[in-house]
């Protein structure tokens, strides 16, 4: 099985850590202190079309497949 990205997949999990590390990583603490949902972030990610990466684009989404979306999963020790 081939996981290689292409270019395109490429360059959204770039710009997906990119905006985690600019404006998440910066605004998550005091959200999570604060006990609230940061919805200028989410606003953002949708603006961005990080919030319908799975989605096919026929239904409004970008039509990612779940190998980028595996990317921008954290990974755990």
């Amino acid at each position: 099985m081939d996981l290689t990205l292409n270019e395109t997949e490429r360059d959204l999990v770039a710009l997906c850590r990119d905006f985690a590390q600019r404006e998440i990583a910066l605004r998550a603490p005091a959200a999570w202190e604060a006990a609230v949902c940061p919805t200028d972030l989410l606003r953002e990610m949708g603006e961005l079309g990080l919030l319908g990466m799975l989605i096919p684009e026929e239904w409004g989404g970008i039509g990612m497949s779940p190998r980028v979306s595996s990317w921008n999963t954290p990974s755990r020790p």
